[in-house]
């Protein structure tokens, strides 16, 4: 990583090294609550440095970011930087820390067989789908108990089979980057309460479908609502996507 990419003053860093490949990198060593905040237009995504690293995707559109390392309520470290990609589903292909193709070596296996002889980029998000809603069940008990920050491990979920709703997203979303198909994680609340779930959505090639779908198309593999509802973005209210 060049000199000027990378910013940090002991205990904190931010990488900004792989800006063009839609992400950066966030480090922390030390004890104590640790955020990670990236900010851009008024827009602001803040996550948890429990793990010490975390890499975050550019989601939020080109232009100017800011991100900074807190410990409590003081600013440990500040960067800004500039993001222009030429392509914008950038962010949604490359690894971040709730989508880790590297660490997840089981997920993009599974993704290889059950994609093996699909050819459209289509079929393979619906026959991956379609398995983990027939494999993966729901842990209600875990959902009760989750923490704030807790980040889904794909392989973890692939061997349990069973997890909540950013488990199920986080599995496949590898297994679909994995294929070179462009998705992103939506974090938000359903049908205007203050209920919290995550689901998934998936740029698809119109010209790559047997029906007319253009931009992102929204899967729950979680809830497995009917069309009417899936397809409804009131019901949908997304807040920030990874």
């Amino acid at each position: 990583m060049g000199i000027f990419n990378l910013l940090h003053n002991g205990n904190a860093a931010i990488d900004t090294s792989s800006v063009a490949n839609g992400y950066i990198t966030y480090e922390y060593i030390g004890a104590g609550q640790v955020m990670a905040v990236l900010l851009h237009d008024k827009k602001q995504m803040v996550f948890p440095l429990d793990a010490r690293v975390f890499v975050a995707s550019l989601t939020m559109g080109d232009g100017v970011y800011k991100a900074s390392v807190y410990k409590g309520k003081m600013n440990v470290l500040t960067k800004r930087f500039r993001v222009s990609l030429g392509d914008s589903c950038t962010p949604y292909l490359c690894s971040n820390s709730w989508v880790d193709l590297d660490s997840n070596p089981l997920a993009v296996a599974q993704a290889e067989a059950l994609c093996n002889d699909k050819q459209r980029a289509y079929d393979k998000v619906i026959v991956i789908y379609d398995w983990i809603r027939a494999h993966v069940t729901y842990n209600y008990p875990k959902a009760t108990g989750i923490k704030p920050g807790y980040i889904p491990r794909a392989d973890a979920t692939l061997i349990s089979r069973n997890g909540i709703c950013s488990d199920y997203c986080s599995l496949m979303a590898v297994m679909l980057r994995s294929q070179g198909i462009p998705c992103r994680i939506v974090s938000g609340n359903l049908n205007g309460t203050a209920v919290r779930h995550a689901w998934v959505e998936v740029y698809i090639d119109n010209r790559d479908a047997d029906v007319r779908i253009r931009m992102w198309q929204r899967f729950d593999p979680t809830l497995h609502p009917e069309p009417e509802r899936l397809n409804n973005s009131k019901y949908y209210k997304a807040d920030y996507y990874l």
